[in-house]
Order: structure tokens, then C-alpha cells, then sequence
């Protein structure tokens, strides 16, 4: 996907002369009961010191590997990024990962990859943001396997989701959702609302796609989308005649490391696997009431949502 900026939005975009910056990619694998992503990252501190990461999250449990600047290689044409001996592209992974609580070793590769239709950040792109997002794939088959402390994460056959995010920060606080079902047919759904910084001010951005029937309905902030509800167990965005009402019972989740200025000293919390029930009207007409087992969803500073509109 060709980014506004006139790059692909998974090529590496950083170098020496960035300060307070990480650049992120979170790639999700599913089949079935078996979910599993990984999250290779980048991060540029106010001093100059850069950190390398890798963050696995299952179902049940988180790790983190901890690498070397001199470990990582990033491509700046397409996206390609190598940590030791893991890779991440466009075509697969390749990972070798060991620490004292988690060894991962497998393959998997990838069939074609789902764009978005356009960047998912609209006219957004042309601003620098305190977090900017793309989406690589919103759905594309997978083969292979993975050897997990042992268990074999059988997902030949399952789906994948890859995005990307990178700027200084994370936002204040927002809801992200992530979703694809297959029993009632192929649908992907993908859902962000956020407390957004503009200069001195901020404000509540939303973004999100539902893939179904093999075409992609997007409602944005850009193209007029509005949030009317939006707390810790639900949100709806309305776009004209066009309505996504997502509702979750947020229980918490595993705990990830997140980027402040840079820094990967932030903490929250992603559910990777859990119930959620989406319900999307197109043109004012009930197109897909779907409550799945296996949405992934973090929730982080509810608190700060009170001031939007109910």
C-alpha cells in the first residue's frame, strides 16, 4: 500500500536523525482457537539511544526479546524487517526466539495480502501525528506452524492481519479492535477511537474498516464519521447512514510494553482472543450482527472517554 507520503506505509521510516520515535509492526496469525502475534519494534529515546524489541502475545501469556541496535535491519522500499535471526516481510516470518520464559521457532508464510483501498489515515497523513497508523493487510491466508515452549501452534490454513504504527506516543487513550470470522462467511472488522492531540488541542478521531463480500466499507473522522458512544464496554461511530456499534466486556488482558516519546516505558493491556459483538448498518439497513469468540481489543484510559458524547 503507497502511503500519501508517497512510500509504502511497512517500509522503515526511521534513521539516526530521529529523536523520541518508534516505529512498530503488530502481525496477527488465526486459526481456530490459536491466536498468536508479534509485535518487532524500533525506538529512539530523547538521547539518542535506540532499543530493539520483539513483543509475542498469546491467549494466555505475553513475552518480550530484547535486542541489539546492530541486530536490526528495516527496509526502506518495502516492508521487510529483520531482528537477528527473525524475519517479518510482506511474503512470511521466519522466528528463532529464546529467553528463559518463552523458545518460539517456526515459519509461516502468507498468500496475497488485503490492502486497504487508499491509506487509512486519509488526509491525516499530511500532518505530523503524535501516533500515525497504516494497515498493511486486512486479511490473508496463512500456512505453516509454530513450536511454542513445545506445543505446536498448528495455523496451515488460518488468517492474517498486519498494521503498523509510528511517531513519538501512543495516544492518551483509545479503543482498538481487530477481528476476522469465517463461520458466516469471510469478514474482517477493524475499529480504532482515540483521543487525538492537534497542537494545544485534542480531539476524538475514529477510523475503521469492515471487509465483507469482498469490498471494504470505511468510516473515518476525514469523511465525516462521528462517535456517539464511546466507554469502556462499547463504542458506535455513525457516518452518515452508516453505523459500526462494537460492544465488549472488557476483563483486561496481557500486559505489553507501549511508546512514550520514544521510549518503550508505557504499559497496557491487549486482549487477544476474546468475545465482542459487531453490528454494522449500511445505508441505515442492518448489514452484519456478529459476536465473535476470537476479537482482539485493548482498551486503555477509559477515563479520559467521559467527555464524549453519548
Amino acid at each position: 500500500m503507497i502511503s500519501r507520503r508517497g512510500r509504502r506505509c511497512g517500509a522503515f521510516m526511521g534513521g539516526k536523525d530521529k529523536r523520541e520515535y518508534f516505529e512498530g509492526w503488530y502481525l496477527k496469525h488465526q486459526k481456530g482457537s490459536k491466536t498468536i502475534s508479534f509485535i518487532p519494534s524500533y525506538h529512539v529515546e530523547k538521547d539518542g539511544r535506540i532499543s530493539i524489541l520483539i513483543q509475542v502475545i498469546t491467549e494466555k501469556n505475553a513475552w518480550e526479546f530484547q535486542f541489539l541496535p546492530s541486530q536490526y535491519y528495516g527496509d526502506r522500499k518495502r516492508f521487510y524487517c529483520q531482528i537477528g535471526e527473525n524475519v517479518f516481510c510482506e511474503k512470511g516470518i521466519r522466528v528463532n526466539l529464546k529467553s528463559k520464559e518463552a523458545e518460539i521457532q517456526g515459519v509461516l508464510r502468507y498468500g496475497s495480502l488485503t490492502p486497504p483501498s487508499g491509506d487509512i489515515m486519509g488526509p491525516l497523513s499530511y500532518f505530523t501525528m503524535e501516533c500515525n497508523h497504516g494497515i498493511l493487510s486486512l486479511s490473508h491466508k496463512i500456512h505453516g506452524s509454530l513450536l511454542i515452549n513445545g506445543e505446536r501452534y498448528n495455523l496451515n490454513g488460518g488468517c492474517g492481519y498486519i498494521e503498523k504504527d509510528w511517531g513519538t506516543s501512543f495516544p492518551e487513550g483509545y479503543v482498538w479492535t481487530q477481528c476476522s470470522v469465517f463461520d458466516k462467511g469471510h469478514m474482517a472488522f477493524t475499529a480504532a477511537v482515540a483521543k487525538v492531540p492537534a497542537g494545544r488541542w485534542k480531539f476524538s478521531g475514529c477510523i475503521a474498516i469492515v471487509y465483507y463480500g469482498g469490498r471494504q466499507y470505511r468510516l473515518a473522522s476525514y469523511l465525516g464519521a462521528r462517535i456517539f458512544r464511546w466507554n469502556s464496554g462499547e463504542f458506535m461511530i455513525c457516518q452518515g447512514r452508516d453505523l459500526l456499534w462494537v460492544q465488549y466486556p472488557w476483563k483486561g488482558g496481557q500486559s505489553l510494553r507501549s511508546p512514550v516519546k520514544g521510549r518503550m516505558s508505557g504499559k497496557i493491556q491487549e486482549a487477544l482472543s476474546c468475545k465482542i459483538r459487531y453490528r454494522f448498518w449500511r445505508k441505515g439497513k442492518l448489514l452484519l450482527d456478529v459476536t465473535a469468540d476470537n476479537g482482539s481489543l485493548e482498551v486503555v484510559n477509559p477515563g479520559c472517554f467521559s467527555s464524549i458524547p453519548t
